[in-house]
């Protein structure tokens, strides 16, 4: 999981399961939930341009310790967007908390490169069957922590419509 003390984020990969699940432990790390109201913006990529964005990751928090931006489906962004944003990344360190989301963000680009330099970058990839996902919580199908398999519940063998379709 990446540390609080970084300013840019970039969770990117196919399992958007995992993805929501390390936004939610990420934002819970960064930013307090009394505080979210007021200091955490949840975005889309293509509604927003990035003139607009960068005056919000230039905003100081407001009554709270830090401030958080929250863009999804930055794959969605022209080339020439994704180098823009880039470059003002580049410049330093945004005053509010940037966490970009992505499941197809092109590695070669500028964007990517400048934030795994920069800042943190965590993927998650196509989880294959029979094969453990770090990351997923420990209680999930285990009894003891109060979660139960049904028979409803949909298989992951690929005979049956599950990962190996």
């Amino acid at each position: 999981m990446p540390t609080p003390d970084a300013h840019v984020y970039l969770l990117h990969g196919e399992e958007d399961l995992l993805i929501d699940q390390a936004l939610a432990a990420l934002l819970d790390r960064l930013v307090p939930p009394e505080e979210r109201d007021l200091n955490v913006d949840v975005l889309r990529a293509g509604e927003i341009a990035i003139t607009d964005l960068i005056t919000r990751l230039d905003t100081l928090p407001f009554f709270g310790r830090r401030r958080v931006v929250v863009v999804k489906d930055a794959a969605a962004w022209k080339p020439s967007e994704q180098e823009r944003l880039a470059a003002y990344l580049e410049q330093g360190p945004p005053p509010s908390a940037f966490i970009l989301v992505a499941q197809g963000l092109d590695r070669r680009r500028k964007l990517y490169t400048t934030i795994r330099r920069i800042g943190e970058a965590q993927e998650f990839p196509r989880c294959r069957c029979g094969t453990s996902r770090p990351g997923l919580p420990s209680g999930r199908g285990n009894p003891a922590a109060g979660w139960t398999l049904t028979p409803w519940t949909p298989s992951l063998r690929s005979s049956e419509g599950g990962c190996g379709r």
